[in-house]
């Protein structure tokens, strides 16, 4: 399929539709105007690679605005971390909170939430739902974290808050970077980057032979 080239100023450019498939390509760019010396080909060597998600063109990666509800831990997700907080009145120890528990189910429930919101609004509103369960992972551990500093402010926890807190930090950062990469890998679909040429199939080299 032929695409008619567009001047500007000084500049000769042309928009192509990506191609379905990756892999190995040849543009043949042919010159034809009037005023150029006869007609000639030129060919331009790129490759193609899918990106993960299809971007508008030079616009963003389409994804969607993540909501509380899809990195919303469970009960059971936090209750995993502080399993010594699990304990009833009697001295049973249950796979999660409850009534008998403190903090109870509804402390918990409550304090989930928040840990939600405050993870949430350090991050981009829209990111690869791939992202999703390490997001899960970093709320759970704020909550951990938010039940200890409210529920047990008295007792000593400096040593295992301060490891809870360097571990969140870090994991956030680490997380907010790898989405930004994200992003700017998919801004292109895989693009089509130029490549080397091949001395030996290439039509306008071996023309030159």
């Amino acid at each position: 399929m032929w695409v008619a080239g567009t001047l500007s100023g000084a500049m000769w450019s042309a928009v192509l539709d990506a191609p379905g498939t990756p892999g190995d390509y040849l543009i043949v760019w042919m010159t034809n105007l009037a005023q150029d010396p006869p007609p000639f080909p030129i060919f331009v060597p790129v490759t193609a690679t899918l990106g993960p998600v299809a971007p508008t063109v030079g616009g963003e990666p389409e994804y969607p605005d993540v909501t509380s509800a899809d990195v919303r831990p469970s009960m059971e997700d936090v209750a995993i971390l502080e399993r010594t907080r699990t304990r009833g009145d009697d001295g049973t120890i249950y796979d999660t909170f409850n009534a008998q528990t403190y903090p109870s189910e509804t402390d918990v429930d409550a304090v989930i939430d928040k840990a939600t919101d405050m993870i949430l609004s350090q991050l981009r509103a829209d990111f690869n739902p791939t992202f999703y369960g390490q997001v899960n992972d970093l709320v759970a551990l704020q909550a951990a974290i938010l039940i200890e500093a409210s529920f047990f402010r008295n007792q000593d926890q400096v040593q295992a808050l301060s490891t809870w807190r360097m571990m969140l930090t870090n994991g956030l950062s680490g997380l907010q970077s790898s989405i930004e990469v994200d992003r700017q890998q998919s801004v292109v679909f895989a693009g089509m980057e130029p490549r080397q040429p091949d001395w030996d199939t290439d039509p306008w080299l071996l023309r030159g032979m």
